[in-house]
């Protein structure tokens, strides 16, 4: 295998994505993996800090993965931007936003286990 140049590492290529059926929604919605800023914004918007502890807020957490995650027809801008999105999908039942997650989890190569040693670190 040949060594990358700056330009091979830094060219734009296609965000793996892929459709996730919701027949309780009606039709399919299409998620993609994040980048590692927008990860790490994920990250640090779970994260609470009091004093030096360091705590994970879990209030909404499938939700806001799920808004950071679902795209437009595009493939590439989030469809949900707003704060009250992310309360109205919260709203959702559980097992929906959990079928979207499995995807979303295995796009972004994270488990919970993961997910929660980058957070701690």
């Amino acid at each position: 295998m040949s060594l990358l140049s700056r330009e091979q590492i830094l060219a734009q290529r296609p965000w793996p994505s892929e459709e996730v059926e919701v027949p309780e929604w009606g039709g399919s919605v299409r998620v993609r993996a994040l980048s590692a800023s927008e990860m790490d914004a994920f990250n640090a918007s779970i994260v609470q800090t009091r004093g030096k502890s360091i705590e994970v807020n879990r209030l909404n957490y499938r939700a806001k993965l799920v808004a950071r995650c679902v795209v437009n027809g595009d493939g590439t801008t989030p469809m949900f931007k707003e704060e009250s999105d992310i309360v109205i999908l919260g709203s959702q039942p559980a097992f929906i936003l959990d079928r979207i997650l499995v995807v979303i989890n295995r796009l972004n190569a994270m488990s919970e286990e993961d997910h929660e040693e980058a957070v701690k670190n």
